[in-house]
């Protein structure tokens, strides 16, 4: 995969992807930050979006994030003949890697230009339980693959948990090759270990190890939310 930069520059905002890490509904930091769900909303669903100051000021300080960390430069990148981020053809990638693993295949819902994807088992709701996470492009220098809070999620009290352990292995393969096929230089995983990703988190963290990724930064709580965010990452092969 060649990449190219273009010359123009967009600032995008990443409210939605930091509210996910923090796991805070629009409700939520509405009634904490007193800015009015409206205008949460507006900027969630639009990563175009502008942010005045004031309202970063306080959407910032309830996030536990410096003002800045709510926008980024996006550059306009070319790959190879293709466009950047999910595509069909790029979707379609993952697809076969799953179908080659004899996994249940995922459904996608991708947005923000292309660049970021939440993805879950087809048929969730009549499983036992199910996988779930966020996939995020980065084409800033080395292209990277962010993949967030990739786990478990129940729909009964009692699970086969080396089932769970075999899956979750079987997918992250997947995941790894496909980043190679598609040459992205890092993946990284990133989890947030609140109480619904407590009970597995130090199972899926073993087997990452076992995959190759090392800690990128130490394990550290969020003051609001107490929860422990994990940074693990590997280069790809």
């Amino acid at each position: 995969m060649e990449h190219q930069k273009q010359k123009n520059v967009e600032i995008h905002n990443n409210l939605k992807g930091i509210m996910a890490e923090r796991q805070i509904s629009i409700s939520k930091l509405s009634e904490y930050s007193e800015v009015s769900r409206g205008t949460i909303s507006r900027i969630y669903n639009n990563s175009r979006a502008n942010i005045t100051s004031d309202v970063s000021f306080a959407l910032s300080g309830v996030l536990n994030v410096k003002c800045d960390e709510l926008l980024s430069k996006v550059y306009k990148l070319i790959i190879s003949d293709d466009p950047n981020g999910f595509t069909n053809e790029n979707i379609s990638i993952l697809d076969s890697k799953i179908k080659a693993c004899n996994l249940p295949s995922l459904k996608y819902e991708v947005y923000s230009g292309n660049r970021s994807m939440n993805f879950q088992m087809q048929y969730s709701s009549n499983r036992r339980f199910y996988l779930s996470g966020n996939m995020r492009f980065e084409f800033i220098s080395i292209p990277k693959l962010t993949i967030i809070n990739f786990g478990l999620i129940k729909n009964r009290p009692f699970i086969d948990l080396e089932n769970y352990v075999f899956i979750f292995s079987k997918y992250l393969e997947c995941f790894l090759e496909y980043s190679k096929k598609i040459r992205i230089g890092i993946i990284e995983m990133r989890l947030v270990m609140s109480e619904t990703y407590n009970e597995t988190g130090d199972i899926e963290i073993d087997i990452m190890k076992k995959l190759g990724f090392r800690y990128d930064t130490d394990k550290y709580n969020s003051r609001l939310y107490q929860n422990m965010i994990v940074n693990l990452f590997k280069q790809s092969d």
